[in-house]
C-alpha cells in the first residue's frame, strides 16, 4: 500500500516537472517569437512563421503584429484574446487558415487585408465591431456568415474578395458602407438572416453606401434590409446578372447610378416611401420592362432610366414634379407616355430618341416641354398638349417623322427654334394666336401643305420653312416687318405668297429655290430685296416691284428661267451684281433713267432682252 502510494507521488512529481519544463520552454520560446507586453498585447511576431500557435498569456493582437508575415501559413488564437488590432495580419499572403476564439469582440481596421490565401473564416457571435477594409483583397475566401452582434458592414470590408460566392447578413446591420462588397465578381447571393429576437421597426434607419456591390456581375438576387432609408451612388452599378430587387418600404432616396448596366435586371418594385430617384439610377437597364413610380416621388432625375432599350411601359403617378433631362432618352420600345399634371416641366431630351413611342398626353397643369424632349421620336403620331402649356423648347419635336396633325393650344406663348424640324409627315398644325416670334427653322423640312400665321406674329426667323416642299401657300400676315434668311427655301411646291405691306426687309435667300412660284408682288414698304432672295425660282413668271424699294441685292432673281418682264422703280438706288444673271427668257427690262446699276453682269447670260 505505501509502496503503490510512492509510485504515485513519482509520477506527480515527474509531472510538474514536466509541465514546468514545457512551460519554461513555451515562455523561452515566447519570448523568441512573440513580443508581449506588460497588459498581454502582442506587439509584435518574431518568428520564421509557418503553423503558429499564439501564448495563452496573449489578451490581445496588437496592432501590425504579423503584418507583412510572408511564410505563416495557419494561425491559432487562445481563448484570452479579446481583440485583434488593426493590420494585425495585413499582407500574409500565404495564411490560409485562422481560427479565432469566441471571446473576441473586435476586429480592427484591415486587419486581414491581401490575406490572398485565406479560404474560410469564422467569425464568432462575441464579435460586435469589424472594421474597414478587414478582408480586403482576400481572393480565396468563398463564404461569410456574419455574427447577429455586428451592426455595420464598413467600407471595403470584403472589397475584392474575388471568390467569394455567398454572404449572410444578420438583419441587425443598419448599413452596409461604401465599397463594402466592391467588385466582388463571384459573388451570387447577398441574404437576411433572421433574428428572432430582434424587431425590425427598432433598427435604426441605414444606408447601403456608395458602391457597396459594384461590379458584382455574378449577384443574381438581393434582399434589401428592412431599416435602409438610402441606396447611395453606384451602390450595384454593373451587376450585370441581378435579375430582380425588392426595395422595401422606408427607403426614401436611390442615388446617382445605383444601379447603373445592370444590363439583367427585369423587375424592380419601387415602394411609396420613395422621394427621389436620382442621376442614371436605373440607366443602362435593357432587360427591364415596365415601371410604376409612386406619387410620393417628386423627382425622376436625369437620366434616371435612360437607354432601358426594352422598357415598354412607364406609369408616372400624379405627384411627380419633375422629370430630368435625358430621364427616359433611347427607351427605344416605349409606346406610350401620360404626363401628369403635377408635372410642370418635361426635362431637355427627356424622351429623345424613343424610336417606338406612338402616344403622348400631357395633362392639364403641364406647362413647359424642355429642349429636344421629343426628339427623333420617329414613330410618334399622336401629340395631346395641356391647355396650360405656355412654351415648347427648341427642338421639341425634332425629326418625329411620323407626325403628322398638331393642335397647339393658344396658352402657348413661345415655340422654340428647330421645334418640330424633319417632321416630314407633319401637314396641319395650328399657330396659336399669342404667339410673337416664329424662331429659326421651326418647321424647317416638314410636311405641311398650308400655313395660316397669326396677326400677332411680329417676326419670322430664318429658315422657318425652309425645305417643306409640300407648302403650296401662305398668307403673311400684316405686322410682320422682316422675312428672315432662307425662310422659304427649296418650298418647291410653293406657288402663291401675300408680302404685306409692313414687311420691310426680304433677306438673304429668303425664296431661293422655289420652283413653283410663279407670282410675286413686293410691296412699296420694302425697302431692300437681299442677296439670292428669289434665285432659282424657274416658275416665275410675274414680278411687280413697287415703288419703295431701294435696293436689289445680288443675285436676287438669278436663274429665274420663265421671267419675261421687270419693271425697275425710280426709287431703285442699287442693283447688285448679278441681279438677274441667267434670266433666259426675259425680254422686257424698263429701267428709269437716273437708276445707278452697281454691280457688274446684272444682266448677265439674259440673251433674248431686247429693250432696258
Amino acid at each position: 500500500m505505501i509502496k503503490r502510494l510512492k509510485v504515485k507521488l513519482l509520477v506527480i512529481f515527474f509531472c510538474v516537472i514536466a509541465f514546468s519544463i514545457l512551460l519554461q520552454t513555451e515562455a523561452r520560446a515566447s519570448k523568441k517569437e512573440f513580443s508581449i507586453n506588460k497588459d498581454g498585447v502582442l506587439e509584435k511576431y518574431l518568428g520564421p512563421g509557418g503553423d503558429v500557435t499564439i501564448p495563452s498569456s496573449v489578451k490581445s493582437i496588437g496592432s501590425q503584429a504579423f503584418k507583412g508575415c510572408a511564410k505563416l501559413k495557419s494561425v491559432t488564437i487562445p481563448s484570452s484574446v479579446k481583440s485583434i488590432g488593426s493590420q494585425a495580419f495585413k499582407g500574409c499572403a500565404k495564411l490560409k487558415s485562422v481560427t479565432i476564439p469566441k471571446n473576441v469582440k473586435s476586429i480592427g481596421y484591415e486587419a486581414f487585408y491581401g490575406c490572398e490565401k485565406l479560404e474560410s473564416i469564422k467569425i464568432p457571435k462575441t464579435v460586435t465591431s469589424i472594421g474597414s477594409f478587414a478582408f480586403e483583397r482576400c481572393k480565396k475566401l468563398k463564404s461569410v456568415n456574419l455574427p447577429s452582434g455586428i451592426t455595420s458592414i464598413e467600407s471595403g470590408l470584403f472589397s475584392g474578395c474575388t471568390n467569394l460566392k455567398s454572404v449572410k447578413i444578420p438583419e441587425s446591420i443598419t448599413n452596409i458602407s461604401d465599397y463594402a462588397f466592391y467588385n466582388c465578381t463571384s459573388l451570387e447571393s447577398v441574404t437576411i438572416t433572421k433574428n428572432g429576437d430582434l424587431k425590425s421597426k427598432s433598427l435604426p434607419k441605414g444606408v447601403i453606401g456608395e458602391k457597396a456591390f459594384f461590379g458584382c456581375i455574378k449577384l443574381k438576387s438581393v434582399t434589401i434590409p428592412s431599416n435602409i432609408e438610402s441606396i447611395k451612388g453606384s451602390a450595384f452599378e454593373g451587376c450585370t446578372n441581378l435579375r430582380s430587387i425588392l426595395i422595401p418600404e422606408g427607403v426614401k432616396s436611390i442615388e446617382f447610378q445605383a444601379f447603373f448596366n445592370c444590363t439583367s435586371l427585369n423587375s424592380v418594385t419601387i415602394p411609396s416611401s420613395l422621394k427621389s430617384i436620382e442621376r442614371s439610377a436605373f440607366s443602362g437597364c435593357k432587360g427591364l420592362k415596365s415601371i410604376m413610380i409612386p406619387g410620393s416621388v417628386t423627382s425622376i432625375g436625369e437620366n434616371a432610366f435612360s437607354n432601358c432599350t426594352s422598357l415598354e411601359s412607364v406609369e408616372i403617378s400624379e405627384g411627380v414634379t419633375d422629370i430630368g433631362i435625358k430621364a427616359f432618352f433611347n427607351c427605344i420600345n416605349l409606346k406610350d407616355v401620360t404626363i401628369p399634371g403635377s408635372v410642370t416641366e418635361i426635362g431637355e431630351s427627356a424622351f429623345r430618341n424613343c424610336t417606338g413611342l406612338k402616344k403622348v398626353t400631357m395633362n392639364e397643369g403641364v406647362k413647359y416641354i424642355g429642349n429636344t424632349a421629343f426628339a427623333e421620336c420617329t414613330s410618334l403620331n399622336s401629340v395631346e398638349f395641356s391647355n396650360d402649356l405656355k412654351s415648347i423648347g427648341t427642338s421639341a419635336f425634332y425629326d418625329c417623322i411620323s407626325l403628322e396633325d398638331v393642335a397647339i393650344p393658344d396658352s402657348v406663348m413661345s415655340i422654340g427654334s428647330s421645334a418640330f424640324q424633319g417632321c416630314k409627315g407633319l401637314k396641319n398644325i395650328s399657330i396659336p394666336k399669342n404667339i410673337k416670334s416664329i424662331e429659326l427653322y421651326t418647321f424647317r423640312d416638314t410636311g405641311l401643305e398650308s400655313v395660316t400665321i397669326p396677326k400677332g406674329v411680329t417676326t419670322i426667323g430664318s429658315g422657318v420653312f425652309y425645305g417643306c416642299k409640300n407648302l403650296k401657300s401662305v398668307i403673311i400676315p400684316e405686322g410682320i416687318t422682316e422675312i428672315g434668311m432662307y425662310t422659304f427655301k427649296d418650298c418647291t411646291s410653293l406657288e402663291s405668297v401675300t408680302i404685306p405691306t409692313s414687311v420691310t426687309i426680304i433677306n438673304f435667300s429668303a425664296f431661293s429655290d422655289c420652283a413653283s412660284l410663279e407670282s410675286v408682288t413686293i410691296p412699296g414698304g420694302v425697302t431692300m430685296i437681299g442677296d439670292s432672295a428669289f434665285e432659282n425660282c424657274v416658275g416665275l413668271k410675274s414680278l411687280t416691284i413697287s415703288e419703295g424699294v431701294t435696293e436689289i441685292g445680288r443675285s436676287a432673281f438669278t436663274n429665274c428661267t420663265s421671267l419675261e418682264r421687270v419693271v425697275i422703280p425710280k426709287s431703285v438706288t442699287y442693283i447688285g451684281y448679278y441681279a438677274f444673271a441667267h434670266c433666259t427668257n426675259l425680254e422686257y427690262v424698263d429701267i428709269p433713267e437716273g437708276v445707278n446699276i452697281s454691280g457688274l453682269y446684272v444682266f448677265y447670260d439674259c440673251p433674248k432682252i431686247k429693250s432696258r
